[in-house]
């Protein structure tokens, strides 16, 4: 067994408090594992279950409380194996962080569970506070049972997880757990910090999370965090002619201590900048008191080299968000600021459209396609309001596309002519079922020797693939609707005169 640490540069002047009950998870009677019977520990919600582990079941929770479990809650769980040593050799609280289920009608498809408790004296708002703990990836048991009906196999702890500690102003919601999927934010709670632990199957990893409470805190929740999703490309295995879910997560935590210190909390401010401009100034805080410490910032966890001042000049990037921290290292301290969001909105582009004129053979017609970002909204010319445009007749089309950032005018103008041309490739297509673009289909003038087309998506994996030129793509991947955005075709055929051909090029698929 492997015991890691994460040095997550949280040390300074702090001095532990014990404002937890029952930090070690001991039962209330003796050989209680599964997910009920600890003192002052509550679940959050009836939907999803929490496991209370204890050393005299081996850190196992009994085939009966499974199943008690898998009748009671839509969610019962055959956790991974706990692994040993156990940090502090008492008990042990096992959360669980579902993944996506690709066709569910949930529209909170990231099931998890939480763990909840009233603290003996309150964290103060705006004061700077430590959670330190032991996280624990397990790995997967050989057991599998059959629980109202539901196959529920072994499951795994991917690395990394990202765990989460939530607050309430009162203790109103522990011990009153609700029917609830998904974060429990949902439900009333406040994010109060969050740290990414990386660890190996069989290992727990010491953790910290460095967070200042923006109101006074009565009531702690612990978990995954609320962004985390995990995916997987096959949801379902098979046992003794049986299927089970595989997109089924678990992690351990243990060994819980809280720590304060009058240290001014590091906070990152913006200066100036929003998501629509080009750059943003972001400031750490209180600079006054970190006047003659070492700065060093940080965008999604990773060292920005050269950045040590107490700003940073954030460039905009297409679309998207990012994470910045700063950390703060003296004589006396080195600690890290809270994420701050950066979150870029796109901007419309006037040229979305490509070059401003077009021909196209007679015998066809062109999708105009202005979709970049599902934020945007379109006009065309007609007062369509679609992302695309099909055309069919001579003349120049003009679409407006606009967002929260402002608003561009993209124009093409089409000529149709005579061609005499072997094959014709699709820049895009709509599966929408309306029986126009369903497919993503190539067409010959002169039936090919040999053929082959395979799509991709846009981290490599293959979507499609035929030999029959009659055939095409209808957006799905193994019954899964794909989303709408850029995928890459690769085309290799053998014309009538017996040469040979290889094409690539992208095509979008719109929905």
């Amino acid at each position: 067994m492997k015991m890691n640490g994460q040095d997550t540069c949280h040390k300074g002047t702090f001095t532990p408090i014990y404002i937890l009950n029952n930090p070690s998870l001991l039962p209330d009677t003796p050989c209680t594992s599964g997910f009920r019977g600890v003192p002052y520990w509550y679940p959050t919600s009836t939907e999803m279950l929490v496991g209370f582990l204890e050393p005299c079941t081996n850190y196992l929770v009994p085939d009966t409380a499974t199943i008690t479990g898998a009748i009671q809650t839509p969610q019962a769980s055959l956790y991974p194996i706990v692994p040993q040593p156990v940090p502090d050799g008492n008990g042990v609280l096992a959360v669980s962080d579902y993944g996506l289920i690709p066709g569910s009608m949930n529209v909170n498809p990231d099931y998890k569970s939480f763990a909840a408790t009233c603290l003996t004296s309150p964290l103060r708002k705006d004061s700077l506070y430590r959670l330190d703990f032991y996280a624990g990836f397990g790995t997967a048991g050989n057991e599998y049972l059959t629980a109202n009906g539901v196959l529920l196999g072994p499951q795994t702890s991917p690395s990394p997880e990202t765990f989460a500690i939530y607050g309430m102003g009162d203790c109103s919601a522990v011990g009153n757990p609700i029917p609830l999927y998904s974060c429990i934010e949902r439900a009333g709670w406040t994010t109060l910090g969050t740290v990414s632990v990386k660890g190996e199957p069989g290992a727990w990893v010491k953790a910290s999370i460095l967070f200042t409470p923006p109101m006074d805190i009565q009531a702690i929740a612990l978990g995954p965090s609320c962004d985390t999703n995990f995916t997987t490309a096959s949801v379902a295995n098979t046992h003794n002619g049986q299927t089970y879910d595989v997109n089924r997560f678990s992690f351990f935590m243990d060994s819980l201590q809280f720590y304060g210190t009058s240290i001014p909390p590091p906070l990152v401010t913006i200066v100036s900048g929003d998501s629509c401009t080009p750059t943003v100034v972001l400031e750490m805080q209180p600079a006054t008191y970190y006047a003659a410490s070492s700065l060093q910032w940080y965008r999604n966890d990773t060292l920005l080299a050269g950045q040590q001042d107490s700003t940073i000049t954030i460039p905009r990037k297409n679309s998207g968000s990012d994470l910045y921290r700063c950390q703060v290292q003296n004589d006396s301290a080195c600690l890290v600021s809270n994420p701050f969001p950066v979150d870029w909105t796109p901007l419309p582009n006037s040229s979305v459209l490509g070059a401003p004129d077009t021909s196209i053979c007679q015998t066809d017609s062109i999708l105009l396609n202005a979709f970049t970002d599902s934020i945007f909204h379109y006009l065309w010319q007609d007062g369509s309001t679609r992302s695309f445009f099909s055309v069919t007749q001579n003349g120049t089309y003009t679409v407006s596309i606009s967002d929260a950032c402002g608003t561009a005018q993209a124009q093409k103008t089409v000529q149709f002519v005579k061609c005499d041309y072997d094959v014709y490739v699709p820049n895009a297509f709509t599966p929408n079922n309306d029986g126009k673009n369903d497919l993503f289909q190539t067409r010959f003038f002169h039936p090919p020797a040999r053929f082959d087309l395979r799509i991709f998506n846009r981290n490599g994996l293959e979507l499609f693939s035929t030999n029959d030129a009659t055939q095409g793509w209808d957006g799905n991947y193994e019954g899964i609707r794909q989303p709408a955005g850029a995928y890459i075709w690769a085309l290799r055929y053998t014309d009538e005169t017996h040469k040979d051909h290889s094409l690539t090029g992208t095509l979008v698929l719109i929905r």
